[in-house]
């Protein structure tokens, strides 16, 4: 069964959008994505807070940015300490490009103290494990900290698994700290998959995961501008102290071939 397209007020289905009929990587992805979880394609070709687009969505269902811009999403609480990017949604979000630069997702996180991309903490979470995911996005993370079990990457507190995948995706720290989890019960069930990801403006060197699991967030063939802290299952291809444009994050692909955002396009 084809997926059903959804048009959105100040919005259009536009088959292929900004590419004329041929299909970018992210298209592709979104496409995959569906075929396995049977959900709805929205397309969003106006850029501005899509919050309301993400309360309105299904598990399964896979949100694609046509145009080129920011589009921005108001966090809420995924428990007691953590706000959800996502707002408590198993879904896709997805950039319709081969390069994740030209479509932002900006991150306003809410009051809870954790200001991760990845939390736990509700029953959706784990009734759809691995429907969460991000792919060809440029991640902008505006809530910046030097603390590590606010900055982590993933973080939890109640005792409800986590799960994600983010791939081919830019993550900018917007000169904030960054560190990879923060789980005082480490449960040994959570898995996130960093593939073919770029890491940017984080401020220096990553900080040490507060607690959690080591084997929780799994990582594999992306770059970082500076270095990394190695508490994660390591996939292999990671590269550190790469060489990216300090504002699009773009690198020389036959330098790094096999790693980055880039890969595959």
């Amino acid at each position: 069964m084809s997926p059903l397209i959804t048009t959105l007020a100040g919005g259009s289905s536009r088959g292929f959008g900004k590419n004329m009929g041929v299909k970018t990587a992210g298209r592709k992805y979104a496409e995959g994505y569906l075929s396995a979880y049977g959900g709805s394609l929205i397309e969003l070709d106006t850029p501005g807070d899509f919050s309301s687009t993400l309360d309105a969505a299904s598990p399964g269902d896979a949100i694609l940015f046509v145009e080129p811009g920011t589009y921005t999403s108001q966090a809420t609480a995924g428990d007691a300490y953590n706000s959800c990017p996502w707002r408590k949604k198993q879904v896709l979000i997805c950039g319709d490009t081969n390069d994740a630069n030209e479509m932002v997702w900006g991150l306003n996180h809410a009051g809870q103290r954790g200001k991760h991309l990845w939390t736990g903490g509700y029953s959706e979470a784990s009734q759809y494990p691995n429907q969460k995911r991000c792919a060809y996005v440029h991640i902008k993370r505006y809530a910046t900290s030097s603390t590590n079990y606010i900055n982590a990457l993933a973080g939890m507190v109640t005792n409800i698994n986590m799960y994600g995948i983010m791939r081919n995706c830019i993550f900018d720290s917007q000169g904030g700290g960054i560190s990879w989890i923060y789980d005082n019960n480490g449960r040994f069930a959570n898995q996130v998959y960093v593939q073919y990801c770029t890491f940017f403006n984080y401020g220096g060197a990553w900080y040490n995961s507060y607690s959690g699991y080591n084997q929780a967030m799994r990582v594999g063939n992306n770059l970082f501008s500076n270095s990394t802290q190695n508490y994660y299952f390591d996939l292999g291809g990671n590269i550190e102290q790469a060489t990216v444009d300090p504002v699009t994050a773009s690198y020389n692909r036959t330098t790094y071939p096999n790693a980055g955002h880039l890969f595959g396009t």
